[in-house]
């Protein structure tokens, strides 16, 4: 939700903070209408919205200097393009026919008009969760391919 909600922090006695994403609805490509300029279902681009704390934290030095290196580190493991396609196809795996069908028969998401529900989010039309499942990892793929060739502009405009 571009920091601006969904996000908590966390830390154990003694220890340093970290950040608690839960909410990514509007991550990962769904579309929305709110910024035209800048919309939120193309793999590039920085999110157009900032908080405070996101505008302070990278003012600072060691956070902006750091963070391409780090990402270059993380890519080379667990954020790897092996790595995250070992994910997805473990959550494939997970995501059976039975369990589709379950979970649709409980939350029949289809049958829900978003735009009649908050006007500026709607959902990108597919015509199956495999099509669906093309479509995300395209997207991730490309928005990683961006993020590559770009983490170095951060915060860019």
């Amino acid at each position: 939700d571009a920091y601006n909600l969904s996000l908590f922090f966390a830390r154990t006695a003694g220890g340093l903070a970290w950040t608690i994403p839960w909410d990514t609805d509007l991550a990962y490509g769904q579309p929305t209408i709110r910024n035209a300029t800048t919309p939120n279902e193309l793999p590039s681009g920085w999110v157009y919205t900032r908080t405070s704390l996101i505008t302070k934290l990278q003012q600072v030095p060691s956070i902006r200097q750091g963070l391409g290196p780090r990402w270059r580190e993380l890519r080379t493991g667990i954020f790897s393009d092996a790595a995250i396609k070992a994910r997805l196809d473990g959550y494939a795996a997970i995501l059976t026919p039975d369990a589709l069908a379950r979970n649709f028969a409980r939350w029949p998401i289809a049958d829900v008009e978003f735009t009649q529900i908050y006007p500026p989010y709607s959902l990108y039309d597919v015509a199956s969760h495999d099509q669906e499942l093309t479509r995300f990892r395209e997207w991730i793929q490309q928005r990683l391919t961006w993020l590559d060739a770009n983490i170095d502009s951060y915060p860019g405009q």
